[in-house]
């Protein structure tokens, strides 16, 4: 917020810091944050810059919003209050809006106040509180739907409802007041092409809105029996969203991502590491005159540790003993279903593997630094040095027992390696190389 007065109503000040130079964003610009669900979310300013002696100048990557008029702009943005809200700023203007809105003005209840200090029952209450009573996931998704199936879009008066109610669902955490589950509206039956589970859902082309059965008592859930329940008539329908949140949803093609990921992840042959190997020339050219062979037993240690261990991980979370999952789904943190769509064991599993994977990185990556005896780091450049080569031109690669030759050490050793050859005098990242 402005405290210098500078800025006058509806205007902002936005400069942007980059290698190079400070932009300032200037002219008309539209403005929203993010959730936006009522049309009044999106504004117009103007975007201005300030006098050279304005302490505004010294503020780089952030909106600065006048402090005048009747109403703050923030809090006209889905009730922004300045507490590490990320705004949009849309200067394209082939992207603005035809019409506006006037913004949402919801009345902010109060608090819930107890009339005593707070005590460890009634956070345990209110925690039991919230999980029950918390709707805000619900209440999103069922206003995509109904926004996606209304002629008049996010300007129909349900879906302009629903907006209130997920103004009072995101404030339940602070003010304590859950949202009346009574005044949602009911689940409709059919559903946009974009809320698919999967690439392998049938989408109807041809669906009317108007049936007066077509609702669902709760909205449908991911669980451990989705295949078994897929043998049965499906509850939700599907059908090809005509709004442009299905356009760019069949904008990509899943069944061909799907696929590619499949083949790659069963790939027994090595990927092109073209890659890797400018990487490994670009640090041979710039440390020719360190000595680090002396460190290649040591690295080849380090790749069969991280490499045991992410083979321990693909076995530890594949949902049968035979048949490991990837390397590519342990690298990425997700693991993927057997049509591309993850069930909430799979979603719950790739949680805590990607921790496991990262906790395991980064034991890795302490290795190549302090080596075996904690020098400090001072031949953190040496072993990396070695890591890389061992991973780019080691030609005794082990064929591991069902799951192949293993890549993913490579990526990690260029990492530390190319972080450690930047900190050498007279050089720079690959890419600012010469």
């Amino acid at each position: 917020m402005d405290e210098t007065g500078i800025l006058e109503e509806g205007e902002i000040y936005c400069s942007m810091y980059n290698d190079r130079a400070v932009d300032i964003i200037q002219g008309k610009l539209v403005i929203t944050r993010c959730p936006a669900l009522h049309p009044g979310d999106v504004q117009y300013v103007m975007g201005v810059d300030v006098p050279r002696s304005s302490p505004l100048k010294d503020l780089h990557n952030v909106v600065v919003f006048s402090s005048k008029g009747d109403r703050d702009l923030p809090s006209k943005l889905s009730g922004g209050d300045l507490d590490g809200d990320l705004y949009n700023i849309i200067w394209d203007k082939s992207i603005y809006p035809k019409f506006l809105s006037p913004p949402a003005d919801y009345h902010n209840p109060n608090a819930i106040n107890i009339g005593r200090p707070v005590e460890r029952s009634d956070i345990t209450n209110f925690f039991i509180l919230f999980m029950k009573d918390d709707a805000l996931g619900r209440i999103a998704i069922l206003h995509q739907i109904l926004a996606d199936q209304a002629p008049m879009g996010t300007f129909d008066q349900t879906c302009l409802q629903v907006a209130e109610l997920h103004s009072t669902a995101v404030d339940f955490s602070k003010t304590g007041i859950p949202v009346d589950h009574s005044k949602i509206p009911r689940y409709p039956r059919c559903r946009p092409d974009f809320q698919a589970t999967g690439p392998r859902i049938l989408v109807n082309k041809l669906i009317k809105f108007d049936e007066e059965d077509d609702y669902l008592e709760s909205p449908e859930e991911n669980h451990e029996l989705e295949e078994v329940a897929s043998y049965s008539p499906p509850k939700t329908v599907f059908y090809e969203s005509p709004k442009v949140l299905g356009k760019l949803y069949r904008a990509i093609d899943e069944h061909k991502f799907f696929q590619a990921i499949q083949a790659q992840s069963l790939r027994s042959a090595a990927p092109n590491l073209s890659l890797a190997d400018a990487i490994w020339k670009y640090v041979e050219k710039k440390t020719m005159l360190i000595q680090w062979k002396h460190h290649l037993e040591f690295a080849a240690d380090v790749r069969e540790n991280y490499e045991e261990t992410l083979v321990e991980t693909m076995f530890q979370y594949s949902s049968h003993p035979a048949h490991f999952i990837s390397e590519l789904e342990v690298f990425c943190g997700s693991i993927l279903g057997k049509n591309g769509t993850q069930t909430r064991r799979q979603k719950e599993s790739s949680k805590t593997m990607r921790d496991k994977h990262e906790r395991d990185v980064a034991y890795t990556i302490l290795c190549i630094t302090r080596g075996d005896e904690d020098d400090g780091g001072v031949g953190a450049l040496e072993r990396s040095i070695a890591c890389l080569y061992v991973a780019c031109n080691d030609t005794a690669r082990v064929r591991r027992k069902k799951v192949g030759i293993l890549f993913s050490f490579t990526w990690i050793a260029a990492a530390v390696c190319l972080k450690e050859v930047e900190r050498l005098p007279g050089n720079q990242v690959l890419l600012r190389g010469g």
